[in-house]
């Protein structure tokens, strides 16, 4: 079999290669990615701007010659392209481009949710700061403000009231270059993510996973935890939920990883992705339930049918959970102790530090500054969580002080 694979780097690309001949398609910022020193049919590399019609005119010259059998892509960042390249090419690829653009651009999904009669959540595409001031004055604060199509919770802010609403338009909606944003009613209750396997229209969840917060402005998650402590008869009513919410999408296969918050009136929808959860997610759902969620997802992206494997409703033998850290200052990193021995703790699975030492560190809340991951197991959630919280705290990030290099210190 003869794949092309879009986009880069994942850690689920090895396992592509394991299975099936791979012309790798990548943007020029990806070309030094780990996973391309691996053995390839070929490598193409192309502009970050590279336009979809051009990169299908390359793949149709790459089929003339050496037959291309699917398209696949794993992550977000080019679901889209390879979504309009398999159909020009005519191969399969888990998803038609309407249903990528529908889960990417949240103002979409938002009408379409309310179009079919499934959820309406007041919502708006930000055009200027009048009709955002119209929109608070009708919906009332608190409200959230967030890229269109932005992941990783990167760039959303909360106002609480027109002061806060004025900031945000002025310091990134109105900038130039700015991407488009949509304003939300903000929602109120607890937030999970869901994590489901879809084949044909029929959905299976195999986890709501519980979140952990470094506070209640940044957005920025420090944690999880696999199942999620919540009561069956919620857990229940999420799942049903979620699998109503894909079929109302058009969801018919392949990963998705969908968020929402339980509020006063039940689950609402925040937002869903055609992909497995980052963070480690989809490894806390292994370690959690002993299902290869990750296998089942490459499997299915190179054709196989795999939905027979997960069970309409996965146990859970054990509980698994990760924690980050932010660093413990501002500062150059001169060195990183106790990671061997936070490996070594009882029921820890991975620790993993995302900074070498050179590197300038912020402590600010944002994914990027998170430099620490540890995950664990245990026999319940507790046990799980505290395990995890241990062996990331045994890793010691030690700073020299300094002055940032230009552009390290925003404003």
């Amino acid at each position: 079999m003869h794949i092309l694979l879009i986009g880069g780097p994942r850690p689920m690309h090895p396992a592509v290669l394991r299975r099936a001949r791979v012309t790798h398609v990548v943007r020029r910022s990806r070309a030094a990615a780990p996973d391309l020193a691996a053995a390839h049919a070929r490598v193409l590399v192309v502009k970050d701007d590279e336009r979809d019609e051009a990169i299908a005119g390359c793949a149709a010259a790459i089929d003339a010659v050496d037959r291309l059998d699917r398209v696949v892509c794993l992550h977000d960042e080019e679901q889209l392209t390879a979504a309009h390249v398999a159909r020009a090419l005519g191969r399969p690829f888990l998803h038609a481009p309407e249903i990528v653009a529908r889960a990417r651009d949240k103002r979409r999904m938002r009408d379409h949710l309310q179009a079919v009669g499934f959820e309406e959540v007041d919502s708006e595409l930000v055009e200027g700061l009048d009709r955002l001031l119209a929109f608070a004055a009708r919906v009332g604060f608190p409200l959230i403000i967030k890229p269109i199509d932005g992941q990783g919770s990167l760039s959303i802010h909360k106002a609480r009231e027109e002061r806060d609403l004025r900031r945000i338009h002025a310091e990134l909606v109105a900038r130039p270059g700015a991407p488009r944003y949509v304003v939300e009613r903000f929602l109120e209750g607890e937030e999970y993510s869901v994590e489901a396997l879809s084949e044909g229209g029929v959905h299976r969840v195999l986890a709501v996973t519980g979140k952990l917060w470094h506070d209640d402005e940044s957005f920025v998650e420090t944690g999880y935890v696999v199942p999620a402590a919540i009561s069956p008869q919620r857990d229940a009513e999420i799942r049903a939920y979620v699998r109503a919410a894909l079929t109302a999408l058009g969801i018919q296969d392949g990963p998705t990883h969908t968020e929402l918050k339980y509020t006063a009136e039940g689950p609402r929808l925040i937002e869903t992705h055609t992909r497995v959860g980052g963070d480690s997610i989809a490894e806390l759902v292994r370690l959690a339930t002993d299902v290869d969620y990750i296998g089942l997802v490459v499997r299915q992206a190179l054709g196989e049918s795999v939905l027979a494997e997960v069970a309409e409703e996965p146990g859970f033998p054990r509980a698994a959970a990760v924690r980050f850290s932010l660093p413990p200052g501002e500062g150059r990193v001169e060195r990183v102790e106790g990671v061997e021995e936070a490996r070594r703790m009882p029921g820890v699975a991975y620790v993993e530090v995302f900074v070498a030492p050179g590197a300038w560190v912020d402590p600010r809340p944002s994914y990027p500054n998170r430099r620490v991951m540890a995950g664990a197991v245990g026999a319940d959630r507790e046990e799980a969580l505290l395990r995890a919280e241990r062996a990331r705290d045994a890793v010691r990030l030690v700073l020299s002080p300094g002055e940032p290099p230009d552009g390290a210190r925003g404003a």
